[in-house]
């Protein structure tokens, strides 16, 4: 389901890859202020499979849709 990514395109529970390591994460949250511009957004994701890691700060232009959740 690779495609070219916008950060509109992210929801909550879609599975990504990160484009250089591999690693599938599941979108835990997105946080961005109402005054930045939307390329300015924290994704929060954890690893596929563990549910108590949390990784901030994620780009978003790193990542690739694996599959909606």
């Amino acid at each position: 389901m690779s495609k070219e990514l916008k950060v509109t395109d992210l929801r909550i529970g879609d599975k990504v890859r990160d484009k250089e390591t591999g690693l599938e994460m599941v979108v835990t949250g997105m946080l961005w202020s109402k005054d930045a511009p939307l390329t300015d957004v924290t994704i929060y994701a954890r690893p596929a499979g563990q549910k108590n890691r949390v990784y901030r700060g994620t780009s978003w232009t790193k990542l690739e849709l694996v599959e909606r959740g």
